[in-house]
């Protein structure tokens, strides 16, 4: 009797299990189908460079989706997450329907209190919010809104140092089990594909005049190669830094 009822309760058990793996299944099934259908919205650009010169800079919002419609809210936040008065961005809510694309423009209201000898960071925050089709209405359809971030780089000027010029800028030099990036450049440089010696490491930005210190625990030594993202997001060619 004993032995009847422990197999009974292994069977409720595993019943149950595989009953909750497949409506986890089910579930992110869903959550992959949603994101795959409300993915149709598209930035023209990875990064925009205000040019402190101009007034204002365009940003295009693409909807690559036929029967989708999305609720765009658009705004401005600086490094540190917070919304900032130093830029607007009209309008910052619209409707886009499918197979539609409207700019965003990105005013400078507040430049003049910007530091003039160096860029400023900041980050332009689109979020789609998807509406829900008439066929769906009263069906539970997950609705996912897509957050897009990319980074605004005020410039104050034409810079002595042109960004091509001050990719190449960039110094390495070790101490301890840190490797210190130093960028004596107005920009703010992201630099990719780094290796040292074997070593490889993430990518990473440094700010204008500033230092930025990597983990070397497994203490690689050698050469040292390094690209950057350019002003158009693309990727510069490979340089070479000297050995570190």
């Amino acid at each position: 009797m004993l032995q009847l009822q422990n197999v009974v309760a292994t069977f409720l058990k595993r019943s149950v299990l595989k009953i909750k793996f497949l409506h986890l299944c089910t579930l992110l099934i869903a959550v992959l189908t949603s994101v795959n259908t409300y993915a149709g919205i598209a930035l023209g650009q990875t990064r925009v460079i205000f040019d402190g010169s101009k007034k204002e800079v365009e940003l295009s919002v693409s909807n690559n989706k036929k029967d989708s419609n999305y609720l765009i809210q658009s705004y401005i936040t600086k490094s540190n997450n917070k919304k900032t008065n130093d830029f607007i961005i009209t309008p910052p809510l619209f409707v886009m329907k499918g197979k539609e694309e409207n700019l965003l423009r990105i005013v400078g209201v507040n430049k003049d209190s910007l530091a003039k000898d160096r860029e400023s960071l900041y980050w332009i925050n689109v979020k789609a919010i998807p509406s829900l089709s008439e066929k769906d209405k009263g069906k539970n359809i997950i609705q996912i809104a897509i957050d897009s971030r990319i980074k605004l780089f005020y410039r104050p000027h034409k810079f002595k140092v042109t960004p091509i010029k001050a990719q190449s800028m960039i110094k390495f030099s070790r101490n301890g089990d840190k490797i210190i990036i130093s960028n004596p450049t107005p920009y703010y440089i992201t630099i990719i594909n780094m290796d040292v010696g074997k070593g490889k490491f993430e990518p990473t930005m440094v700010a204008p005049y500033s230092k930025h210190k990597l983990d070397n625990k497994k203490n690689y030594r050698g050469k040292v190669t390094y690209q950057t993202i350019n002003d158009y997001g693309g990727t510069s060619d490979v340089i070479k830094a000297g050995s570190v």
